[in-house]
């Protein structure tokens, strides 16, 4: 599996883990669903921005969803 599907599927286990929605996870790191459902579904790479608001917001590691 290539480290952009890894990245992918990081995104949804973390969200699932949190028993949230795509939009939960969305409205928490002030970014829009499209953005969440693009990252899940590989059509977007996790920007470093993202991972960045993904730590801050939600106390995980960043380098662990790249």
């Amino acid at each position: 599996m290539s480290r952009k599907r890894k990245r992918d599927h990081a995104v949804r286990k973390l969200r699932h883990e949190l028993g949230w929605t795509q939009q939960k996870l969305a409205d928490v790191i002030c970014v829009s669903k499209i953005t969440i459902v693009l990252i899940e579904t590989g059509r977007m790479q996790l920007s470093p921005q993202i991972a960045k608001k993904l730590e801050i917001m939600i106390d995980v590691d960043s380098e662990s969803l790249r």
